[in-house]
């Protein structure tokens, strides 16, 4: 960013200027300098924009449900907001089962931890808009219609469940160890399922979009999903390169820098139980 003078207010943060003691209606200016990563929209920075959609069908043909997997935060509503909201993930699930009679939606989150909606409450001056909040949801609803009608059901040709688990450690950062220098790691408890063509990855992260791009190539499955915040919660996983960069997600993960790659090797590992 150039060096400018904004009123960005980092509603996520503990000492934000929506709650706490700090908390005001008329934030004040925040001096940034050029190069300083804090908390707000990187509008020329990369995104996975793949939209994964999986269609059920009844043994008659019928719709039965259908499932989504895209990568992106429900924070379009700051902390600022108190009215009560499906987010834009919600509104995308009413309207999908609005125009497919009689089928159920299902959404699962990403590799979203560094992915926003396009605007946030509370962030780059953007003010809460329950409408707004809509219309994100219908723009990928849309997409999922666009695709869902070419999408052809087939039994599997196995009819098996294929599903392993294990836990993957990991180190934490030298700020945790310091603090506690008996618990130098953290298991990942990670799951990898597999239904014919169709490999789900799963784990209790909010994980970087491009570490969710990598696990995607490396199922080799010609439908991956990759499912966050799930099972638990053990907060940020950023990439390597995203500690020297900095920013809120680095500032306030558990893990050290290198468990981009031990996460990613583990996965790999994991992966070799499916095939």
């Amino acid at each position: 960013m150039e060096d400018i003078t904004s009123f960005l207010s980092f509603d996520e943060n503990n000492a934000s200027q929506s709650n706490g003691k700090y908390k005001t209606d008329n934030p004040v200016k925040i001096r940034e300098m050029e190069g300083v990563c804090r908390l707000g929209n990187n509008h020329g920075g990369p995104i996975d924009d793949e939209v994964g959609i999986l269609r059920i069908d009844k043994i008659s043909g019928e719709p039965k449900a259908v499932f989504v997997n895209y990568a992106c935060h429900g924070t379009s509503l700051g902390c600022r907001n108190n009215k009560i909201s499906p987010e834009w993930n919600g509104h995308m699930l009413e309207y999908i089962e609005k125009e497919i009679p009689g089928v159920t939606g299902f959404y699962a989150p990403g590799a979203a931890g560094d992915i926003n909606p396009r605007f946030v409450g509370g962030l780059d001056g953007y003010k809460d808009n329950l409408e707004k909040t809509e219309e994100l949801g219908v723009e990928i609803g849309k997409e999922v219609l666009r695709v869902y009608p070419d999408i052809k059901t087939v039994q599997s040709a196995t009819n098996q469940i294929l599903l392993v688990h294990e836990n993957i450690t990991c180190p934490r950062k030298y700020a945790e160890v310091v603090a506690d220098f008996r618990n130098t790691t953290l298991d990942v408890p990670t799951t990898a399922i597999r239904i014919g063509q169709f490999t789900w990855v799963t784990f209790p992260l909010e994980l970087f979009h491009e570490i969710g791009k990598n696990i995607k190539t490396i199922t080799h499955s010609r439908f991956p999903f990759i499912v966050g915040y799930c099972n638990g919660s053990l907060g940020y996983l950023p990439t390597q390169q995203s500690h020297s960069e900095g920013g809120y997600e680095p500032w306030t993960t558990v893990f050290d820098p290198v468990a981009e790659k031990i996460f990613l090797n583990g996965i790999e590992k994991l992966l070799l139980n499916l095939y």
